[in-house]
């Protein structure tokens, strides 16, 4: 998950500056949104007990349990920045673009499928993560209008090179 998160940042930071900050800024806001709501409302997911350890499967998910603890479900933060990473990757090519999206659905669905989250926590990921796009995107459009507003030391203005 880490090394896609950070691929796809770094894509967008080479990419299109725009569409970085408003991902980053985000997933931020998303990070915290969840911090705020793990700690007023505690959710839990309940895993199988008799997991067997053989097999390869079963040994993966095994390993995702024993590293993964089942509270702090909703919203999903695996979800929700797969989901910011669908987003911002729309200013990417065609191929990219499809090769983020592919990952991105893998990594929702596997939530589901392993028994990390319950459809609930999927859907708070996306609309959590939606509503923290579209917001990040005003908050940054509204920066760039009142930027060369901003007074300097001395009383100068900034005054834009674009």
């Amino acid at each position: 998950m880490v090394p896609f998160i950070a691929s796809v940042l770094i894509g967008l930071a080479f990419k299109d500056r725009t569409a970085y900050y408003r991902t980053l800024l985000a997933i931020c806001g998303g990070l915290i949104l969840s911090y705020i709501v793990y700690a007023l409302f505690q959710t839990a997911v309940h895993r199988p007990d008799n997991l067997a350890q053989t097999g390869v499967i079963n040994r993966l998910v095994w390993l995702v349990y024993s590293h993964d603890q089942p509270f702090n479900c909703f919203p999903s933060l695996h979800v929700l920045t797969s989901y910011l990473m669908l987003r911002g990757a729309r200013v990417f090519g065609r191929t990219i673009r499809w090769a983020v999206t592919a990952m991105s659905i893998v990594i929702i669905a596997s939530t589901l499928l392993v028994k990390q989250h319950v459809l609930a926590d999927v859907v708070g990921g996306i609309l959590a993560g939606e509503l923290l796009y579209r917001s990040a995107g005003i908050a940054i459009s509204y920066l760039r209008r009142h930027r060369n507003r901003l007074p300097l030391k001395g009383g100068e203005r900034h005054v834009s090179a674009e």
